[in-house]
């Protein structure tokens, strides 16, 4: 097993400090190393990110791991890890949440996660036959939709955080590699970092995260540091010994394949030496025995390097270092903890990390031009054809129905008090309408249903752009049947009631075959009733365009499990683009854990595809006065066993405000933990199964929009 600490400094950079030098020298650093370190535990990793700072750890007395977390790099907090955890490494702060991995022996390694650094959750065990996969976490990135994260031993990779798969590691020819150091994704690229090489290269090279290739232009470099990416360059650092002149110089890389030197970053003599050294950041001692006063210094170019302070500290400040919005903590040798306030930092002009990118739209569907930038205090301006478009002032652009006036040439502009800098332009191609009769035919929901305050309650609506017309409906209440299917607690007798606002317009207690048949209840696939049963069915013929509620009780205020069901009783054959449809379905429900997760279940019918927002709502319920709510829901879509989409937190670039409002949905907390997704689903069989991150329980909201 390779050593839990590995000697490069580890970085973590944020917003407009991490891309300043500041001239301004730091204050008296101080030690800040919490007890929970004291008696031979030691230090695995340190991060920094939504406003904690984290530090993960082992101790051999007793044998165990924890995690240590801290608002301010001051005080801290020991947060024990889920029952089993061993073999801790690294720690790593990517797309909002906390990473590490316990290597459980066997080749097998545990992921975990933690959205505030205090409660972590296991996400998955990794184990695969023929591949050696195990030992704690190195290095983690994030591009292109893809997780990748080498550890001791071997690869993983994931592509929604959720389900990870193992991977070979990369394998050079003639070559001995001594471990992974980093892996980094910029400009569409993935490069990854080894310890050292006998003969040829140890960098690597990859443009999906899976398949890797050496990086031939490195082979004379020796001795490297852990990859980053600063300033949108891959960056690695000379640490060879060997060689003084070009001791602690940068390479840095857009592509990963041509690389240039940045030039050497110790301001003293070359033979002090660099002991930890980073993006942005290097540390140096004033004397060549590697212990004393220690300088800190900024970059802003990876070249020249200005001195901001000093750490009188009798030991190796080497580690790494972790940097928030007002501290800087640092990481020793001996697994010891310093602070100091961090500079105000000076502003600098923008970059683009990600261009917008061109698109080919069909006429009547929605285009989302979306760009990434580097850089504090930034406002944005997109450009068509050249000139300001009024109110496009975000990251992201959205147009929600296209049409052919839409098209031509898109930009954004990007300013701060430092610097403007515009992006290439994005062509936006409008084509035919593309015609599609997909349509939503679905909705069942299992639940536990009551009386007063516990009524389930499905919402429908009905209707479609250029539709005319009504629709039939078969409407379902169903519990004692349930219990043919393995279903304990189910509702003894459910009733149904289908609402206009708040006027009944039909009801059922016990369904009648007379009235609900058989035979219209399977040509839509709904399974058979017990035959007398006290489930509730009725059929509803002609509802006008509008919005319904199913409110579904227990006779006698009885309570226990019900599955509430809508079906499209139009033949399939006779569907149009006229045709109504059902253009929203949701329902509110509590959501427990395991098999008591909320599972909303819709068919798509047709042809073609139908884009569809989904959403589970839990924290903005709160505003509209409901107590109890789910506080961080998560949202999975599933088709059979295989996962279609997934999310935890909504984000406004990928799934627009604009867009959900567009089609009559409330609007989301600003920043809340609400889940949101948005798919183009062909014909089938779909479920959207709403949890609560971390175990936890609440009432949550999941709807189903119909999108042009």
């Amino acid at each position: 097993m390779m050593c839990r600490h590995l000697p490069l400094l580890r970085l973590t950079l944020l917003g407009a400090f991490a891309l300043a030098a500041s001239a301004q020298s730091l204050p008296t650093w101080r030690e800040t190393t919490p007890t929970a370190l004291l008696g031979g535990a030691s230090i695995a990793g340190l991060a920094h990110g939504n406003g904690v700072f984290v530090v993960t750890a082992s101790s051999n007395n007793p044998v165990t791991d924890f995690v240590l977390s801290s608002p301010d790099g001051s005080t801290w907090t020991r947060r024990d890890l889920p029952a089993g955890i061993s073999g801790v490494r690294q720690v790593r702060f990517v797309n909002g949440k906390f990473w590490t991995v316990a290597g459980n022996g066997s080749g097998s390694s545990t992921v975990y996660n933690s959205t505030d650094g205090a409660t972590w959750s296991a996400v998955q065990t990794v184990a695969v036959g023929g591949i050696a996969t195990g030992g704690g976490l190195i290095d983690l990135a994030y591009g292109n939709g893809r997780y990748v994260a080498p550890l001791e031993l071997g690869w993983i990779t994931s592509a929604d955080g959720v389900t990870w798969t193992a991977r070979p590691a990369p394998t050079p020819v003639g070559a001995t590699l001594t471990g992974a150091t980093g892996v980094a994704f910029a400009n569409d690229i993935w490069v990854a970092s080894f310890g050292s090489v006998s003969t040829t290269t140890s960098m690597f090279r990859s443009t999906d995260g899976l398949t890797w290739t050496p990086i031939p232009s490195l082979t004379a470099f020796g001795g490297y540091t852990r990859v980053f990416v600063f300033n949108n360059q891959f960056v690695v650092y000379e640490r060879s010994n060997t060689n003084v002149s070009t001791f602690g110089q940068a390479l840095v890389s857009t592509d990963g394949l041509t690389w240039t030197r940045a030039g050497a970053t110790n301001n003293a003599t070359a033979s002090s030496g660099v002991t930890g050294i980073g993006p942005g950041y290097r540390v140096s001692p004033a004397g060549v025995s590697g212990l004393g006063t220690f300088r800190i210094a900024t970059t802003t170019n990876n070249a020249a390097f200005t001195e901001i302070g000093v750490m009188p500290f009798n030991r190796n400040v080497d580690r790494g270092f972790a940097v928030g919005e007002s501290a800087i903590v640092g990481w020793t040798s001996t697994s010891q903890l310093v602070v100091g306030d961090a500079p105000a930092a000076a502003p600098v002009a923008p970059t683009i990390a990600t261009q917008p990118a061109g698109q080919s739209v069909p006429a009547g569907g929605s285009v989302t031009f979306t760009v990434a930038a580097n850089g504090g205090g930034l406002t944005y301006q997109w450009l068509f054809n050249g000139s300001a478009i009024p109110g496009a002032t975000a990251a992201s652009h959205v147009i929600p129905v296209v049409s052919s006036t839409h098209a031509g040439s898109y930009s954004v502009r990007i300013v701060n008090s430092a610097g403007t800098i515009t992006s290439t332009v994005a062509a936006l191609t409008v084509t035919a309408a593309v015609p599609s009769t997909a349509y939503l035919t679905n909705l069942s929901i299992r639940s536990t249903a009551g009386s007063g305050a516990e009524t389930l309650i499905v919402g429908v609506s009905i209707g479609g752009a250029a539709t005319s017309g009504t629709k039939n409906l078969l409407i379902r209440g169903v519990g004692p049947t349930l219990t043919g299917f393995g279903v304990s607690g189910a509702l003894a007798d459910p009733r149904l009631d289908l609402y206009a606002g708040a006027s009944v317009l039909s009801g059922n207690d016990n369904w009648d075959p007379a009235t609900t048949p058989v035979a219209t209840q399977s040509a839509v696939g709904a399974f058979a009733l017990g035959a007398g049963s006290r489930d509730a069915a009725l059929v509803r013929n002609g509802l006008a365009s509008g919005s319904y509620t199913v409110q579904i009780t227990g006779v006698g205020g009885a309570t226990g499990i019900v599955l509430a069901e809508l079906y499209d009783l139009t033949p399939a054959g006779t569907v149009t683009a006229a045709t109504p449809r059902l253009v929203n379905i949701s329902a509110r429900t509590a959501v427990g854990t395991g098999g008591d997760i909320l599972i909303a279940g819709f068919n798509v019918a047709g042809t073609g595809s139908r884009r569809l927002l989904i959403r589970a709502v839990g924290p903005t319920l709160g505003g509209f006065g409901v107590s109890g709510v789910l506080a961080d829901p998560r949202l999975e879509i599933f088709t059979g066993q295989t996962s279609v989409a997934v999310n935890d937190n909504w984000d406004p670039t990928s799934t627009p405000a604009v867009t959900q409002t567009s089609v009559g949905a409330f609007a989301l907390a600003t920043g809340s933990r609400d889940a949101v997704l948005i798919v183009n689903l062909t014909p089938g069989s779909y479920t959207a199964q709403v949890s609560g991150v971390g175990g936890t329980t609440g009432v949550a909201l999941v709807e189903v929009y119909e999108l042009p």
